[in-house]
């Protein structure tokens, strides 16, 4: 009987041909032959596979890919590997032109100024379900897999890139816990609140943590080299930066943190948690200018792992919600000693298990943030007090043996973590029913306390799995459970008052223009009433032009 495979590294071979040439191609498969042997070393029996290989597809009863644009074939191949080998991680080599992130519906998508322009929330969530193809991200809310991507430099013609991102994979080493405790925090000055509960859960302290202002992207070398970052600060489309923004001046962003900056300062092994909207955006560095995102950057400059958003995120000023939350999750899973791809799912399922999958926000949350790095590594090391590894293999034993077994049992459950939440757990579909006057009336109050201009509402129905047996119908009954929710969204009237930059005789701005962020009001029905009303923003900025009132 074959070995078991522990892990399948899947790309698209003729994608890979197209960018680089057999020559490149070649050049990849060899630091792929490396990698595997790595694996070999580390206990791991892995397969390389190309999608579009029909041969090799065939073996595994598989429908070869035959188009690199084509998602539905991507996610088909890839549930038809998972079926087959049952691997226990899932690495997807290459960028989004080789392996397409799957476009799910944007539940929160409002093409009003102010709105959410993101007509789909990207992201590899698909790959890590058991669920078959689809465009809605409520299909995906029970992840079962353990996947993270390894991506080239989309655009490139160079697998220069690439090659180092597979010696990284390789040569990976384990550190100490208290390697990666030593950390770097970045914060948005309006959000310092927010950053400093997710700080002192994660590390137990807020130390470390930078505010932007007053503080800018000059950071010290030792600040730089530390093997942990966390970002919570605001991002653009296309944009090899991160900014800050006042508290006293809401339309004041400095730079927090670019690309250009950091490179060549970083400690090889750093993990990265980065709450910024398009903070894990894979964008054709020809789109700014050649420069990379720092997503690149950290990953070309060894880093093991970066867990981010593709699209634009939310979380609260104060408390934690949304981003925060998931970005928690995954950082303290791998501090824990668990691999980069199992902290991202148990990430995605704690989310998923502890927010409300009802709630349009979370569900864009869950869709859009994706783990960049090999998901079988494993940063740190797992000890027990006296600096033993906690098991030792019985006699004639190898430590393999004893890591699969545990590793087994441990997909199993979340197996059925997974499986659970996705036949337990209520989602949402949006509707076109129009609001009635006491919520209407409710969101237009809220709005005028929270001094939020109106740009446009949406409103969805929440959606209920079937009863559980043996569940008493008084923890289901209309006047506790959530029937919808209702979504107000956009914009502070302070950031509205900005003026427009002043500029030179030639045209150009002297200063960058002004922007203010989304606002989304989120009011939670129960039994025809609204009985709660959270406001969250975007992790972005967006230029400000005059908009109507969406509920005048």
């Amino acid at each position: 009987m074959p070995a078991k495979i522990d892990k399948v590294i899947v790309t698209n071979f003729s994608a890979l041909a197209t960018k680089y040439s057999k020559d490149g191609l070649s050049k990849i498969e060899q630091a792929v032959s490396a990698l595997i042997e790595g694996d070999k070393k580390r206990g791991l029996n892995s397969q390389y596979i190309g999608l579009d290989d029909a041969t090799a597809m065939k073996k595994l009863g598989a429908a070869p890919v035959q188009s690199v644009a084509n998602r539905k074939q991507h996610k088909l191949a890839i549930d038809s590997i998972y079926q087959a080998l049952g691997p226990d991680y899932i690495l997807l080599l290459g960028s989004v032109d080789v392996i397409p992130h799957q476009d799910m519906q944007n539940p929160m998508f409002s093409p009003d100024f102010a709105g959410d322009p993101d007509r789909y929330a990207f992201g590899d969530l698909p790959y890590a379900c058991s669920q078959p193809y689809s465009r809605r991200p409520q299909e995906f809310i029970g992840p079962t897999r353990v996947v993270g991507r390894i991506p080239d430099l989309t655009g490139s013609s160079d697998p220069a890139y690439l090659l180092k991102l597979l010696r990284t994979a390789t040569s990976y080493k384990q550190s100490a816990p208290d390697t990666y405790h030593a950390y770097f925090g970045i914060t948005a000055e309006v959000w310092k609140s927010s950053t400093r509960q997710s700080l002192e859960r994660i590390f137990g302290n807020a130390d470390k943590m930078n505010v932007v202002p007053p503080k800018k992207d000059s950071w010290a070398k030792p600040l730089l080299a530390r093997k942990t970052l966390f970002v919570n600060c605001h991002g653009n489309a296309n944009t090899p930066y991160f900014s800050g923004q006042s508290v006293k001046n809401k339309n004041h962003y400095p730079d927090a943190l670019r690309a250009s900056f950091v490179d060549g300062k970083i400690t090889a092994g750093t993990l990265v948690a980065v709450e910024c909207c398009y903070g894990g955006q894979l964008y054709d560095p020809k789109f700014a200018a050649g420069q990379p995102g720092v997503c690149n950057i950290y990953l070309g400059n060894q880093a093991y792992g970066f867990f981010a958003s593709t699209t634009i995120a939310y979380g609260p000023s104060s408390g934690n919600g949304q981003a925060d939350l998931i970005c928690q999750y995954f950082l303290r899973n791998v501090l824990a000693g668990a691999s980069l791809g199992r902290a991202a799912l148990e990430a995605r399922q704690k989310f998923a298990r502890e927010s409300s999958m009802g709630n349009p926000v979370n569900l864009k949350t869950l869709a859009q943030f994706n783990l960049y790095g090999d998901p079988s590594c494993v940063p740190v090391q797992t000890v027990d007090p006296k600096g033993q590894p906690p098991k030792t293999p019985a006699k004639g034993v190898t430590w393999s043996m004893v890591d699969r077994v545990e590793r087994a049992t441990r997909r199993r459950s979340l197996f059925l973590e997974g499986s659970a939440i996705s036949a337990t757990r209520p989602t949402s579909r949006e509707t076109k029913q129009p609001l009635s006057r006491s919520i209407k009336t409710l969101l237009q109050n809220k709005a005028r306390e929270f001094g939020v201009i109106a740009e446009a509402t949406k409103s969805f129905v929440v959606r209920f799995p079937r009863r559980i047996k043996g569940m008493p119908k008084a923890l289901i009954g209309e006047k506790l459970v959530p029937s919808g929710y209702h979504v107000l969204l956009g914009r502070d009237k302070i950031a509205a008052k900005a003026r427009r930059p002043k500029t030179k005789k030639n045209g150009k701005p002297t200063e960058r223009p002004a922007f203010t962020r989304i606002v989304a009001l989120v009011a939670k029905e129960v039994d025809g009433k609204v009985v709660s009303v959270t406001r969250v923003y975007s992790k972005s900025k967006h230029s400000a032009p005059r908009a109507k009132n969406a509920l005048s």
